[in-house]
């Protein structure tokens, strides 16, 4: 696939995920409102990953590199030219009729170099350049479609770690809650006064958990500046979204998602154009085995003595005789180097069979959590908490057991939270795995 074709391709899928979205807009800055925040959507973090990752530029820098590599292969070599002047006089003993010598002569010659033409060198360097472009190539667009992977899972972390800390600020609540039925109930003299220094516990334990969610919030924050490249003098950054899920999608069937990846997934792309890289090196280093030939013409001048002088033209071929160096070491390690490309090309066919089962193994678990288990779960946990927590407020309760169902409506939620962003970082990792869109 050509560069053109793969930067295509991969404008085609972010159009059709709807990466493309607007730009991040920040709050008007007000010298009374706290500082401005960049709200970024899914779209937004995977177009400023790809157009301001460092490691994305570098690749493609390599691109260019290669590119440059091509057109220099690709450049006819430039022509050369000899002026010289032979059989002249020593200095006190010019020639004459008495001591003859010379005649002094002058050279005018311009020679070219035919051998990269008459030999195929000079195809063969193109060829094994434009290879080079095409490995670079694929090597850019796999650099970007790991790194908005990375980008699109530090996105979901965040969205995760807010939630939680939502969860956490509820749990906070709840305890508060707690804390006044339990008050009123020892003012009642239903329940002891250390029923009230438990639930005074438990919200110092509710504080506390609401201090580790807000700083986990703020670790995914960093972590997805860096995904980014968000600079320091920019504004503090945040993420819009939820995850919500309308309708999952089962998991693709393993021979059409193994189909896909060896044909769009683009480091299997560049272990096969680097197994025709190989090769083209192996043409291109036996091609420099043939001898080096340069042809060259030009005018004479004969400066005579006792008669006219008399110009003339010239004409001559010169190279060099392959007799011991004919490039047998390069060659050798160009053979080599075939057969190593095509030893990796087989790993790469393993390790891209093993990831993309383990991708449908990790997103049949997720599809299977969220579609199943996640809702009945929740909804139970929450009934559990609500009923309990409405019957210890009646005195049919105890406060143990309030704690217990608070503690497993937390859990559970907490789960549910786990096992929705998974699904989503799952389905990207599908996507990613294959090289193409194969799940919405």
């Amino acid at each position: 696939m050509s560069y053109p074709k793969l930067c295509a391709f991969f404008l085609v899928v972010l159009v059709a995920c709807g990466f493309l979205g607007q730009r991040p807009a920040a709050a008007a800055p007000d010298a009374r409102s706290p500082p401005p925040v960049v709200h970024l959507a899914l779209a937004d973090v995977i177009r400023l990953s790809v157009l301001r990752d460092p490691q994305i530029q570098v690749a493609l820098a390599n691109v260019k590199i290669a590119q440059g590599a091509y057109t220099t292969a690709s450049l006819l070599p430039n022509p050369g030219f000899t002026v010289d002047r032979v059989f002249g006089a020593l200095p006190g003993r010019p020639f004459s009729e008495q001591r003859p010598g010379g005649p002094t002569q002058y050279d005018f010659v311009v020679n070219y170099q035919i051998d990269t033409l008459l030999f195929g060198k000079r195809s063969a360097a193109m060829e094994s350049a434009r290879r080079a472009v095409e490995v670079a190539t694929a090597n850019h667009a796999d650099v970007i479609r790991q790194r908005v992977l990375d980008a699109i899972g530090a996105y979901y972390d965040v969205l995760q770690t807010k939630m939680e800390l939502d969860l956490a600020r509820d749990a906070e609540t709840q305890a508060q809650r707690l804390r006044d039925i339990t008050r009123s109930r020892v003012a009642l003299g239903s329940v002891g006064s250390i029923e009230a220094d438990r639930t005074e516990l438990a919200v110092l334990s509710a504080n506390r958990e609401q201090l580790r969610a807000r700083a986990e919030v703020d670790k995914a924050r960093a972590r997805l500046r860096a995904r980014v490249a968000w600079r320091p003098d920019e504004p503090d950054v945040d993420v819009v979204g939820d995850l919500e899920i309308i309708a999952p999608r089962p998991p693709p069937p393993l021979a059409i998602a193994l189909e896909r990846a060896e044909r769009a997934r683009p480091d299997f792309l560049a272990s096969q154009r680097s197994v025709e890289l190989a090769s083209a090196n192996l043409a291109a280093q036996r091609a420099l085995a043939f001898p080096q030939l340069t042809i060259g013409t030009g005018l004479s001048y004969q400066q005579q003595i006792g008669v006219p002088d008399a110009p003339g033209w010239q004409i001559a071929l010169s190279g060099t005789i392959p007799l011991f160096d004919r490039n047998q070491g390069n060659i050798a390690g160009a053979r080599a180097g075939v057969q190593q490309a095509h030893e990796q090309l087989r790993a790469d066919r393993l390790a891209l069979r093993a990831d993309v089962e383990q991708a449908l193994r990790e997103y049949q678990v997720s599809y299977d959590i969220v579609s199943k288990d996640d809702a009945p779960t929740l909804s139970a946990a929450a009934a559990a908490r609500d009923k309990v927590q409405e019957s210890y407020r009646l005195g049919g309760r105890t406060l143990l057991e309030v704690l217990d169902a608070q503690q497993a409506y937390r859990d559970a939620y907490r789960l549910s939270i786990e096992a929705r962003a998974g699904y989503f970082k799952a389905l990207h990792a599908i996507n990613a795995a294959v090289g193409n869109q194969v799940l919405p």
